[in-house]
């Protein structure tokens, strides 16, 4: 049974399966509102969008112009097929422009549309919106706890990229070129 650290006693004090099952129904239950919350902003902005996973792949790739696509499942931790699919439909639908990667004529890079550009502000505008309705209540000292309770937990040593989302095991100047 694994043991915390009871801040007041300093004492060990066991952590049962039960208390840590409960704890992952509550965060997948945070993870449903979230998406609900990030769906129901978007569609009140009006405007024609990708899905958030899609829009998720788009705000990297904006942050990130001529990323390549196994760039990209490096900063998501997402299977290659799933991206690959995203990416397709990204294409399709004008978002973003693939181009021959300069170094390496096996492989391309992805640039970003004008629409693409509007995509990511209202993608942002609906997280901001989230991020308040869920953050909203909570002191900057609750708001500081949480990120660093949700940090600690968000290293796991199979896939740390996968829990970061944003590339957390990837070095700035890999992300930046675009080579993973």
């Amino acid at each position: 049974m694994d043991k915390i650290v009871d801040n007041v006693n300093q004492t060990d004090v066991p952590v049962s399966q039960a208390r840590q099952l409960e704890a992952l129904a509550c965060l997948m239950g945070l993870f449903a509102q979230v998406k609900w919350r990030l769906r129901q902003a978007l569609a009140e902005h009006g405007a024609a969008v990708p899905p958030p996973m899609s829009l998720r792949l788009l705000q990297l790739c904006v942050q990130n112009p001529g990323i390549t696509p196994s760039g990209l499942v490096d900063l998501t931790g997402r299977d290659k097929a799933q991206v690959t699919r995203m990416l397709k439909s990204l294409m399709d639908e004008d978002y973003l422009e693939r181009r021959d990667h300069p170094e390496d004529r096996r492989s391309h890079c992805l640039w970003p549309t004008r629409s693409a550009q509007t995509a990511v502000e209202v993608f942002a505008q609906a997280q901001a919106t989230v991020a308040a309705q869920l953050f909203g209540p909570c002191s900057p000292a609750e708001i500081d706890a949480l990120v660093g309770q949700w940090s600690r937990l968000g290293q796991p040593a199979a896939h740390p990229a996968a829990c970061a989302g944003d590339g957390g095991a990837q070095s700035e100047s890999a992300t930046a070129s675009g080579k993973s």
